[in-house]
């Protein structure tokens, strides 16, 4: 699917369905666990499968948002434990989800994920969370606040805590933002990224 074609069904998705919780409210509570912005599993997940198999893995998701690629990660991989970032507060990275659909679904989100007894979930920002995660985690995915500064602190702080071998990944790498503080983050720690839109991978050294 072109990059277009994707963004386009994204879009129609994102107004279908707030055209959904505004006129037929009922109908979106029921329905809203089958409704998708985004094509799963992702990229990186198809590639965390394809390298680590049914081998049981610690993960951190930063951005669970509406919980989907959290729910794809749990039902994709052997997840042992998934630590799963979000503080739920509103910002603006130049996004077209406004940030108050997140703060409305915070509590749907934090019930669909309850259901998992291997699913931890820190309700900080991603750069007071990073001193509760343990110090060798097979995976990180990157999908909270897009800015470039935000970015770039979530690289520093997180790959250190991915053990040789292991693999931080992230959502969106078509964005500038998002492109840029990736690509300064491996100039500085002279490593190489691969890119599978719209997923970005870094295999830990």
């Amino acid at each position: 699917m072109s990059e277009i074609k994707r963004r386009t069904r994204k879009f129609r998705g994102l107004v279908a369905c707030t055209c959904l919780r505004i006129l037929t409210p009922t109908f979106y509570e029921v329905a809203k666990d089958s409704l998708s912005y985004d094509e799963f599993p992702r990229p990186s997940t198809k590639t965390i499968h394809r390298i680590y198999g049914e081998k049981p893995l610690v993960g951190v998701e930063i951005g669970t948002g509406f919980g989907e690629n959290a729910l794809s990660l749990l039902h994709e991989l052997s997840i042992e434990r998934l630590y799963c970032i979000d503080p739920f507060v509103p910002y603006f990275d130049g996004g077209d989800k406004p940030q108050t659909i997140y703060l409305q679904s915070s509590e749907s989100t934090l019930k669909r994920l309850s259901k998992f007894k291997n699913v931890m979930f820190i309700r900080k920002f991603s750069s007071e969370a990073c001193e509760d995660i343990p110090d060798s985690v097979d995976f990180v995915y990157i999908d909270g606040n897009h800015s470039y500064d935000y970015v770039l602190s979530d690289l520093r702080n997180y790959y250190p805590l991915i053990h040789e071998k292991g693999i931080i990944a992230g959502h969106d790498a078509s964005w500038f933002s998002v492109r840029k503080a990736l690509d300064d983050f491996c100039r500085e720690s002279g490593i190489r990224p691969l890119v599978l839109p719209p997923d970005w991978i870094i295999y830990r050294r």
